[in-house]
C-alpha cells in the first residue's frame, strides 16, 4: 500500500506540473497576443514621419456617446453605465464618479462649481465638482439626452418629451417650459436672450430666454439633431434631410443651405468665415459662412458624427471606422491620421492635449499636434 500511495504521489505531482506548465504557455500567448494588439492599435499613431505620444487612456465599462468637458484641470466624461467619472485631464487619475445609474448619453456641463448634465432616468442632475454630491435633480417626463446650457443663471435643456426647459442652475427650481413636437436631442445656443433650439419635429425654435415665448421658427424637410451654431448674424445648423442651413439669427429666414449626400448630425465649428461640418455621408465641408459654398471637402468614407475641433491650424475629427483625421485647415489636405479601436464619437482639444472617446468606453490622452 505505501508503495501504491507514493506512486499516486508521483504522478499527481507530474500531472500539476504539466498544469501549471500549460497553463504558464497559455498566459504567455495571451500576453504576446495583448503586446501585438496594442502594437496595433497604438502603433498607427505614428503617421507622416511625425509621432503622436500617448499620455494616458482610461477605460470604462461602458460606450462614451457624449463628449467629454474639461474644466478645472477636470475631464468629465459621462459613460453609458450611468456614471459621471471625474478625471484628472493630466494623469487621467480617477478624482471621483457619481453613479446615476441610468445611461448618460448627454454631455455634462459645468457651471461655477456644479456639473449640470441630463440622464436616461428622465431627470437633469446638478452635482457638486468637488465633492461629487447631489446638489438638485429635475424630473422631466422623458430621457435627457440634451446637454444643458447655463445663461445670467438659468439652466436650458431640452428632452425626449419635446420640452426645452428653463430651471434656475444653482437650485434647480423650475422657471418655464416650452413645447414642441418632437424629441430635443441638440444642445440648445443662447445668445442676446434668445434660446435656439432644434427639435426632432424638423424645427428650429428661437425662443425667449426670460419668459419661453417663441419669437420664431423655421422648418427643415426632415429631423433635426445637429446643434445649432451661432455665427455673427446667422444660425447653421444640419438635418436628416441631408443639408446644411443658415438662417438669419433675428428673423429666421433661410440665408442658405448646402446639400450633402448623408444626414447631417454632427454638429458645426465656426471661425471667422468659415464652417466645418461633418456629414453621414464620409465627407467633413468646409464652407463659406456668408454663402454656404464650400471651400474643400475631405471624404472619410465613413459617416461623421463628431464636432469637428481646431488646434494649432489643424481640423480634428473622427469617423465611425475609428479614425482621427487631422487636416490643414486652409486646403483641407491630410496631416495626420490615428486609428482608434471603436467609432469615434467625441474628441476634445485642450491645454495642448486632444482627448478622443470611442463606443467601446477607452478615453485617450494625446500630445497636441504642432
Amino acid at each position: 500500500m505505501p508503495v501504491l500511495s507514493d506512486t499516486y504521489e508521483i504522478r499527481s505531482q507530474v500531472r500539476r506540473q504539466r498544469i501549471q506548465q500549460r497553463r504558464a504557455r497559455q498566459k504567455t500567448m495571451l500576453l504576446i497576443v495583448a503586446v501585438a494588439m496594442a502594437a496595433m492599435m497604438w502603433g498607427a499613431l505614428s503617421q507622416r514621419g511625425s509621432s503622436v505620444d500617448i499620455l494616458w487612456r482610461f477605460d470604462f465599462n461602458d460606450s462614451i456617446s457624449a463628449t467629454p468637458v474639461l474644466s478645472g484641470g477636470k475631464l468629465l466624461v459621462a459613460c453609458e453605465d450611468g456614471t459621471l467619472y471625474a478625471l484628472d485631464a493630466k494623469t487621467g487619475k480617477l478624482l471621483w464618479k457619481f453613479s446615476a445609474v441610468f445611461p448618460l448619453k448627454s454631455s455634462p456641463f459645468a457651471w461655477g462649481n456644479l456639473i449640470l448634465f441630463g440622464c436616461d432616468d428622465h431627470h437633469v442632475y446638478a452635482v457638486d465638482a468637488t465633492t461629487d454630491k447631489e446638489v438638485w435633480r429635475f424630473a422631466t417626463d422623458a430621457p435627457v439626452s440634451c446637454p444643458p446650457r447655463v445663461a445670467r443663471g438659468a439652466a436650458y435643456v431640452g428632452s425626449d418629451d419635446g420640452t426645452l426647459y428653463a430651471l434656475d442652475a444653482a437650485s434647480g427650481q423650475l422657471l418655464w417650459t416650452f413645447t414642441t413636437r418632437g424629441p430635443i436631442h441638440a444642445a440648445p445656443a443662447i445668445a442676446d436672450g434668445i434660446v435656439y433650439v432644434a427639435s426632432q419635429d424638423r424645427c428650429l425654435y428661437a425662443v425667449d430666454a426670460t419668459i419661453g415665448e417663441e419669437k420664431w421658427k423655421c422648418e427643415a424637410d426632415d429631423s433635426l439633431l445637429s446643434a445649432p451654431v451661432i455665427a455673427n448674424d446667422k444660425i447653421i445648423f444640419g438635418s436628416d434631410d441631408g443639408n446644411i442651413y443658415a438662417v438669419d439669427k433675428d428673423t429666421g429666414k433661410r440665408v442658405w443651405r448646402h446639400r450633402t449626400a448623408g444626414i447631417v448630425r454632427a454638429a458645426p465649428t465656426v471661425k471667422d468665415d468659415t464652417v466645418f461640418i461633418g456629414s453621414d455621408d464620409g465627407k467633413l465641408r468646409a464652407l463659406n459662412a456668408e454663402t454656404g459654398t464650400a471651400r474643400w471637402a475631405f471624404d472619410a468614407q465613413s459617416p461623421i458624427h463628431t464636432k469637428p475641433t481646431l488646434s494649432n491650424g489643424f481640423v480634428l475629427f473622427g469617423c465611425d471606422a475609428g479614425v482621427v483625421y487631422a487636416l490643414d485647415e486652409e486646403k483641407g489636405t491630410l496631416r495626420r491620421k490615428f486609428q482608434m479601436s471603436g467609432r469615434v464619437d467625441a474628441s476634445v482639444v485642450a491645454d495642448e492635449t486632444i482627448f478622443v472617446a470611442t463606443t467601446e468606453g477607452r478615453l485617450c490622452a494625446l500630445t497636441a499636434l504642432k
